[in-house]
């Protein structure tokens, strides 16, 4: 898109550029193609479900460095519940990194940084499992069921304390090549808002779910989720943003 040539008037959108950003982004998150978005976490807690068990998994100092269990233990989008997950974690070795409720407005860029919760939605940091080959993963519940696993790929700018893996471009591309390898061309390939001359959202309809990479470096991530509990959260976190000042 060119840059218009037209002189920008004085308003609180035009004197505070990160303005502009928030309202892009919450933008970007609400009517983008897909899903292609980032699911950040807010202040509120979200206590495990198996307490006594977790006590036992103390953080490591190189948390990202922990590799892929050597037999995972399959969690199905749709079925596992958030204890059925959290136990199998503990079984193979993985560890929670940090968990929380689901935030909504402010920047919609970094955790934390939001105006609103999403108490029925939790969030769930987790290292040491397997997602496409990636160690760090998101996992999201709905009302405690598995819905959605995600692993941020951004490289500009960091937006969560847990230890996700930056790609640069190339090696986004590189991604996108083993992704049709594993499964096959992509179902779609669509524009985000931030998409330059090549489509930057490619979608897999699988069996296991909805597989979706998004390539820009604004906000780059590869996620999977259950298509019709996605409809749910994307309601849940509709009327969440509609009650959040500046969403």
């Amino acid at each position: 898109m060119k840059p218009s040539t037209r002189r920008t008037q004085d308003t609180p959108l035009a004197r505070h550029p990160w303005a502009r950003l928030c309202l892009a982004a919450c933008l970007l998150v609400l009517a983008g193609q897909g899903r292609a978005q980032l699911s950040v976490l807010s202040p509120a807690r979200a206590p495990s479900t198996t307490d006594r068990n977790l006590a036992s998994l103390a953080h490591t100092k190189n948390i990202g460095d922990l590799p892929a269990p050597s037999s995972p233990i399959a969690l199905t989008l749709g079925k596992t519940t958030r204890q059925e997950a959290e136990l199998a974690w503990i079984a193979q070795g993985s560890r929670i990194v940090r968990s929380g409720t689901m935030g909504v407005g402010g920047s919609g860029l970094a955790d934390y940084h939001v105006r609103r919760s999403v108490p029925e939605i939790v969030l769930v940091d987790v290292a040491g499992v397997d997602f496409e080959g990636f160690t760090v993963a998101r996992y999201a519940f709905i009302e405690d069921l598995l819905y959605a696993v995600e692993t941020p790929l951004h490289a500009r700018t960091p937006r969560s304390e847990t230890p996700f893996k930056a790609l640069d471009a190339m090696q986004l591309q590189e991604l996108a090549r083993t992704l049709e390898t594993r499964h096959g061309p992509p179902t779609r390939r669509t524009f985000s808002r931030r998409a330059g001359n090549e489509p930057d959202v490619l979608t897999w309809d699988t069996e296991q779910g909805t597989l979706e990479l998004v390539t820009n470096d604004f906000l780059a991530h590869l996620g999977q989720w259950d298509p019709a509990l996605e409809r749910k959260a994307k309601a849940l976190r509709r009327a969440a943003c509609d009650q959040a000042p500046a969403c």
